[in-house]
């Protein structure tokens, strides 16, 4: 594979807070491009040669370490403090915003496709039907998304219902939600990568995590998934062995799913790290999402080439 350019840069939001972000460029002109959303306790610079395979297909793909995350809340006092659903799909309008005008003034044009992992899949499925600026977008993929916690990681019920009351009074109180690194991957190198990573701090707030959990659990109801576009493409990956989220929460979603061109993707035995699960198999999931987002855009450029007059 030739090397793939990058391009780190800071995007400021109105209210002032800098997020971190980085850029890998296709080596010509790009067919589509890509804005990509991570998970909980993650960060855009964890996810491998993910991105670069993306790039090297002709898929621009720029992504971000989300408020609260990664490079862009360095400081612990701002770890997870990612504000609710309206904050966080707010700080996303922004960023698609830019990001479609940066394809508008290309010459190529590209489509711009949405995609996210984990609980930044749920967000991406979430603003497929909320987001301000969803029927801009080419279509929706997400992998492994956090509809709902797997068995393994499932908290106590009770203790949900006290977190969601006491988020509307102290909305950035941080609390330690740890992780067990041996559930992300099936390569022991990944899991302990993330085990060290200083980036993966495991602390969200009250407000961030109801969010989460809020937004996975609309995602799930008849009434929230009647509101997606019914023209626009999700395409929804996930590993039936994922220890983290729950892949039959991804086929109740589907289900429910009104959409001309849906597809969930089932991989056997993977965890929830899809993109950095074994090493021999890391080409064949960035292939699958290659493949989907080009097919997509080859489907767009016919449709907008004018019909000849008879």
């Amino acid at each position: 594979m030739a090397a793939i350019a990058t391009e780190e840069t800071e995007f400021i939001l109105k209210d002032g807070h800098k997020l971190f972000a980085k850029e890998w460029k296709t080596p010509d002109a790009p067919v589509a491009s890509v804005v990509f959303l991570h998970g909980f306790s993650d960060h855009c610079g964890a996810y491998y040669d993910f991105f670069p395979d993306l790039a090297s297909r002709g898929i621009n793909t720029f992504a971000f370490d989300q408020r609260g995350w990664g490079k862009s809340s360095l400081e612990k006092k701002q770890w997870g403090v990612s504000g609710g659903t309206s904050a966080v799909l707010s700080d996303l309008d922004e960023i698609l915003s830019a990001r479609l005008t940066h394809c508008e003034s290309h010459a190529t044009q590209p489509p711009l496709f949405l995609i996210g992992h984990s609980a930044g899949g749920a967000l991406t499925l979430t603003y497929a039907y909320a987001g301000a600026l969803r029927s801009k977008l080419a279509g929706f993929i997400a992998f492994s998304p956090f509809l709902r916690l797997s068995p393994e990681e499932k908290p106590n019920p009770i203790v949900v219902m006290v977190g969601k009351l006491a988020s509307k009074v102290m909305p950035n109180f941080q609390m330690l939600n740890k992780l067990d690194p041996n559930n992300v991957s099936r390569d022991p190198e990944v899991c302990k990568a993330f085990a060290e990573d200083k980036l993966c701090h495991d602390t969200g707030t009250l407000a961030g995590l109801a969010g989460m959990l809020e937004r996975g659990a609309r995602l799930l109801t008849p009434e929230f998934v009647k509101k997606f576009d019914r023209k626009k493409p999700v395409l929804v990956l996930h590993g039936n062995a994922d220890k983290v989220t729950d892949f039959q929460a991804s086929k109740e979603f589907m289900e429910l799913l009104e959409a001309e061109d849906k597809e969930l993707r089932e991989f056997d035995g993977w965890y929830h790290k899809m993109h950095a699960d074994l090493p021999e198999n890391r080409q064949e999931f960035s292939g699958h999402v290659s493949d989907w987002i080009l097919q997509r855009t080859e489907r767009i450029k016919k449709a907008e080439v004018p019909t000849a007059n008879l």
